[in-house]
């Protein structure tokens, strides 16, 4: 027998390792890991003493993904890149077993939601200071005045430099954070609320990662067409900053409007693009498919193998004159691309029926009034990372992996759980409880 002394500090350790979780996602992702194995150890421990577990569908589907990319490992031929490439993956297997012990509370979610928020809006401080601080002292160095602008300094991969982090994951990450502040508005006072979303739009801009900025106006349209109840006034402030924000940001960055146009271009002279624009995107993807359709229908179904993808690339930009591509080692920048080398069909169709089936719940008519929130949440969320995935492969390193892997299951937590409290039944179409003696 469970004493409730224990669920108690069960209840108030999990809460806070899921904070903790969420505040150093943005910073840190090492000590983000070992919050995991925290986590992960704390679970597999109550799940030995209570001997029971919650299991729902996206978890199995997770875990089912996971297996795959292990399958993936038996016929990589670089077994070392293979086996890294799982450890990067671990997430679609411990994340899930996370939830399984756990009935964590609408609160409990919100509070590792605000969490990462906050420590975004941290982030967002941090660039910008730094920024400033490399501007006015090359200005110093330089002789100049107070008017002396270096671009640079104000976009993509120098500006979130201090943190560690890629412009597009943090661009993800600030534009998840947006529709959470958004939909919850954590901040008590007006002013601070709306100062706070117009820093991260703000942030969004300057980063300027293309493909995240049209996917959070997408979002913007889907969230205005799908739920009538959202004011369409303020939907249309929100367009209308962030396009106000966009025309000034590339009027006085030259970088920011380099690589805005190199991305709405129809010239397909891939030798003028300096930022890998629309052009230089769509001679990778046709490059790559050209040659995977040339393999044969056993390894188009199953893949080059876990891990294999980037060999299999290299070879491919090579032989096609991708010279940046090739000496950058870069990957497919298409997360479908890249499930399709490296896993085949397979693996693709796994990942879209999760990302369908995370879809289709939140359309669930039974999902009561009072966690709407999160029910839209995880709406953008889907919205935001298919997008985003069609230039990015987001899910190729392990800080997008761990942010998708971990909302998707949080928010889907509260949604399930709350469908099943409706329906009065413990063995649903969508999760049970297994226990054994």
């Amino acid at each position: 027998m469970i004493s409730l002394n224990h669920l108690v500090k069960k209840h108030i350790i999990s809460k806070n390792l899921l904070f903790l979780f969420s505040v150093s996602l943005v910073f840190s992702i090492k000590f983000n890991s070992i919050i995991i194995i925290l986590n992960l150890i704390f679970a597999i421990f109550h799940i030995i003493k209570t001997k029971s577990f919650i299991i729902n569908k996206v978890s199995i589907l997770y875990i089912a993904l996971f297996i795959w990319l292990c399958i993936g490992t038996l016929y990589s031929l670089n077994i070392n890149t293979s086996i890294f490439y799982l450890e990067k993956s671990l997430s679609y297997i411990a994340i899930p077993i996370i939830f399984f012990s756990n009935s964590f509370s609408k609160n409990d979610i919100l509070f590792a939601v605000k969490g990462h928020v906050y420590s975004c809006l941290v982030a967002i401080v941090i660039c910008a200071l730094n920024a400033i601080y490399l501007n006015c002292t090359e200005a110093i160095e330089l002789n100049r005045g107070f008017s002396y602008y270096n671009p640079w300094y104000f976009s993509n991969a120098l500006l979130c430099k201090p943190i560690g982090i890629h412009p597009t994951y943090f661009s993800v990450y600030l534009t998840f954070s947006f529709f959470a502040l958004a939909i919850f508005k954590f901040f008590k006072r007006q002013s601070l609320h709306y100062l706070a979303l117009t820093l991260f739009i703000g942030m969004i801009i300057m980063l300027s990662s293309r493909m995240v900025i049209i996917s959070l106006i997408i979002s913007i349209f889907i969230l205005t067409i799908g739920h009538k109840f959202i004011s369409r006034k303020k939907i249309f402030i929100a367009l209308s900053i962030i396009s106000s924000l966009i025309i000034i940001d590339i009027n006085i960055n030259d970088l920011n409007k380099t690589r805005v146009l190199e991305a709405i271009s129809f010239n397909k002279d891939i030798s003028k693009e300096r930022f890998g624009g629309k052009a230089y995107r769509l001679k990778i993807w046709s490059s790559i498919i050209e040659e995977f359709q040339k393999e044969s229908l056993s390894k188009q179904i199953i893949g080059v193998g876990s891990g294999d993808g980037l060999a299999y690339y290299h070879k491919i930009f090579y032989s096609n004159n991708l010279e940046v591509a090739y000496k950058e080692n870069y990957n497919a920048h298409n997360q479908y691309i890249d499930y399709l080398v490296h896993n085949g069909l397979i693996g693709l169709i796994l990942f879209l029926i999760i990302l369908l089936h995370i879809f289709i719940i939140t359309l669930n008519p039974k999902i009561p009034e009072n966690i709407f929130g999160f029910k839209i949440l995880l709406q953008m969320l889907v919205c935001i990372v298919i997008f985003s995935m069609l230039t990015e492969s987001l899910l190729y390193v392990q800080k997008g992996i761990v942010f998708f892997v971990f909302y998707t299951c949080a928010l889907y937590h509260i949604i399930i759980n709350r469908i099943e409290e409706n329906s009065n039944n413990w063995l649903s179409r969508y999760s049970c409880k297994i226990r054994w003696i």
